[in-house]
């Protein structure tokens, strides 16, 4: 991807892996251009139903924003859609499904829930965890046990078969 333009301050953006996917900052007004994409991974999914449903169908005085979009520079979408607590002005481009935040305005945001942890077993479940890979140690240490005494009887077959046959024949 080329390099991206802030829509703000027209500086170039900073790439930035935030674990879940790429964002793009500017360091000086603190603005955020993500795409779509990673919003559905992070943000509420009726929240970005809404956001990008308003963005398709914004009346045509809103479809010409004062934002250049940071990918494509065409004027992005201004459009306001209810937060967290308050309603939050964000600017989005069709084209290239990129949103605009500024700064703060992702606090705004309704946040998926983090994925709860593994919960932890019981006692009897971490006793049969264990006993299960017991098990399958000991089943591996067998299937060893028995390709090692195949292999030393077809050695000493051979060389059984090589002294009987006075030499003339080896396996």
């Amino acid at each position: 991807m080329h390099n991206l333009t802030c829509p703000k301050c027209s500086i170039l953006l900073k790439k930035l892996d935030s674990g879940m996917g790429v964002l793009w900052a500017c360091g000086s007004c603190q603005g955020r251009a993500v795409t779509i994409a990673m919003l559905r991974k992070q943000v509420d999914r009726a929240f970005i139903n809404r956001l990008w449903q308003e963005v398709r169908t914004a009346p045509l005085a809103h479809r010409h924003g004062l934002r250049a979009c940071p990918s494509c520079s065409k004027p992005m979408i201004e459009v306001a859609v209810g937060g967290v607590s308050d309603e939050v002005e964000i600017d989005a481009c069709r084209l290239c499904q990129f949103v605009w935040f500024d700064a703060n305005e992702t606090a705004q945001l309704p946040v998926l829930p983090p994925q709860r942890a593994a919960e932890k077993l019981s006692p009897e479940g971490e006793a049969a965890v264990a006993m299960a890979r017991a098990t399958l140690q000991r089943e591996r240490a067998e299937r060893e046990e028995r390709k090692e005494t195949v292999g030393e009887l077809w050695d000493w077959w051979s060389i059984a078969d090589w002294v009987l046959s006075g030499g003339r024949r080896w396996h």
